[in-house]
């Protein structure tokens, strides 16, 4: 509620610098991992060995408290199966980008669930906060970050078949002050990714 109200109110400070962006995600999943053990779901975090040692110039706790809310929700969601965290990067048409996907095999949603599932105080379905609980603020904010950080959230769904949400944010790679804007760095460089502004 308070970064909710933060973001309303125009209040709401970012503090960017070198993030380890395994680090991140590990520590999201860990500190989520006992919600995992008693839902009796698995949780896997996978990443490409091209990603050797990625750095996101980013805010820390923000992109953290954007992992922990897309995993928190997919848990949520899932009775059987389990939870899926790819980070990975890709050449998009607007240049490379680093890509977070939440996938996990719970009950999906519509097309018509997915149009309201990022407003504010909004849930896919009415029943989903009598069933699940929740305040429908989780996603928003998420989403706000996300774009403030220079990125944003997407869904895609199907219902008793579950969701990937997935975090996409544009960015640089750099080694050794060079711009790799395509391609790969030589075989075991240090990998270094910056948000482009």
């Amino acid at each position: 509620i308070l970064d909710f109200a933060k973001i309303e109110h125009g209040s709401l400070e970012l503090e960017t610098r070198d993030v380890d962006i395994l680090a991140c995600a590990e520590g999201a999943v860990e500190m989520i991992r006992g919600r995992a053990m008693d839902s009796g779901n698995a949780v896997v975090l996978a990443m490409p060995p091209t990603l050797d040692v990625p750095y996101v110039r980013t805010d820390a706790t923000r992109l953290r408290q954007i992992l922990m809310n897309l995993i928190g929700n997919a848990l949520k969601f899932t009775e059987r199966g389990g939870v899926r965290v790819l980070v990975n990067h890709e050449l998009t048409a607007s240049g490379p980008a680093l890509i977070v996907a939440v996938s996990d095999t719970g009950i999906g949603m519509t097309r018509e669930h997915i149009a309201n599932l990022f407003n504010a105080f909004q849930q896919a379905d009415p029943s989903i906060a009598g069933r699940f609980g929740g305040t429908g603020l989780g996603l928003a904010i998420s989403r706000d970050l996300a774009r403030r950080l220079g990125g944003d959230i997407t869904a895609q769904s199907t219902p008793d078949i579950g969701s990937v949400f997935t975090h996409t944010c544009r960015i640089i790679l750099r080694h050794g002050g060079r711009i790799w804007a395509e391609g790969q760095p030589e075989r075991g460089a240090t990998i270094y990714f910056t948000i482009a502004g």
